[in-house]
């Protein structure tokens, strides 16, 4: 397994993949759950180096092997798959699917908090379903715990857009600079998807020119650089990345990516310009 892991860190993605195989191979019949357990967490990693090589029916497949197998990690795993259809394959309604049979399994709290929030996003930002998306939210929020505080301010951003259009917007915008504003690491690991979401949905409504006037106002240039050329380039097209420092632009360019693959998946209201591509 280890190994596997250690291929795949190491970018040899077929070796990890055969690694896998092997194992799965070998130990993918027991019943034992010592055995069963990383036998579903290598399909899971599989599936992992499956999506970066961008085979991403076969990425899906392994995920779901690994849910078949039934182990005590399947609500994560339910929640793997939910995340990968939402915001890799661009399948909310399938996305809910997998969310809704997660929280059937009764997970841990953290797992179901988790479950929860990732229902409040699929629900308001693509199933223009606000009331129900506020009622999963606030399930998220509910133990006060299991969402750490900058995705808590992700999701009260997400719960503002029930209100009046008139303070919509700043709310919106005002979370998530309350969450830049913890420099929390956790933000750019944790909840990174879920604020690529956010930022996505901004774009996607027609809200470039508020976005961009919101971090001008705030000085987010000056304050948090590699967010602020991120979501430029995401409204005026990759090339702007170019014009930035490499220091700030490799950190940028993570999160450029995942805001363009969604305005891709999305619709976005219009072309996703990549420019040229990096050396």
């Amino acid at each position: 397994f280890f190994k596997g892991v250690t291929l795949g860190q190491l970018g040899r993605s077929e070796q990890a993949i055969d690694v896998y195989d092997n194992l799965i191979a070998r130990f993918g019949e027991s019943t034992e759950p010592a055995l069963r357990e990383p036998v579903a967490w290598a399909l899971v990693n599989k599936g992992d180096v499956e999506e970066k090589l961008g085979n991403r029916e076969n990425a899906e497949a392994a995920l779901r092997s690994a849910i078949a197998l039934n182990t005590k990690d399947v609500g994560e795993l339910w929640n793997r798959l939910g995340c990968r259809l939402l915001d890799r394959n661009g399948n909310p309604e399938g996305a809910l699917t997998a969310y809704e049979a997660g929280l059937a399994t009764k997970p841990p709290k953290d797992t179901e908090a988790t479950l929860h929030a990732n229902s409040a996003y699929a629900l308001a930002l693509h199933g223009n379903n606000l009331a129900l998306a506020n009622e999963h939210a606030q399930l998220a929020l509910a133990d006060g715990k299991s969402i750490a505080t900058p995705g808590r301010h992700l999701l009260t951003a997400l719960s503002h857009l029930n209100d009046p259009p008139a303070s919509l917007w700043p709310k919106f915008y005002g979370e998530i600079a309350k969450s830049l504003e913890l420099n929390d690491g956790g933000l750019w690991t944790t909840y990174l998807d879920e604020l690529q979401r956010l930022l996505c949905f901004a774009i996607t409504s027609g809200q470039e020119g508020a976005l961009r006037h919101w971090m001008e106002e705030a000085q987010i240039s000056m304050r948090y650089a590699p967010f602020y050329h991120a979501v430029i380039a995401a409204i005026d097209g990759e090339d702007h990345l170019l014009r930035v420092n490499p220091e700030t632009r490799q950190p940028a360019l993570g999160i450029y990516e995942g805001i363009a693959h969604r305005l891709t998946l999305y619709g976005s209201k219009k072309t996703i310009r990549k420019g040229r591509k990096k050396k």
